[in-house]
């Protein structure tokens, strides 16, 4: 669950694709980030959906 007070969060299309801190900037924190991943490696496990800057494209 979410706070109704975070300050992170950006729409992939409105950002710049070269931010260094991406993680930080979309996903808040590591720990948030590793828990998408882990759900992405349940729903995906072949790795077929992916983008820049999203859950696993740092694999």
């Amino acid at each position: 669950t979410l706070s109704n007070d975070t300050l992170f969060g950006s729409y992939l299309n409105v950002t710049d694709p070269n931010e260094p801190n991406w993680k930080q900037r979309f996903f808040d924190s590591q720990a948030m980030y590793d828990r998408l991943k882990s759900i992405k490696q349940v729903a995906d496990p072949q790795g077929l959906f992916i983008c820049k800057n999203c859950v696993g494209s740092d694999d």
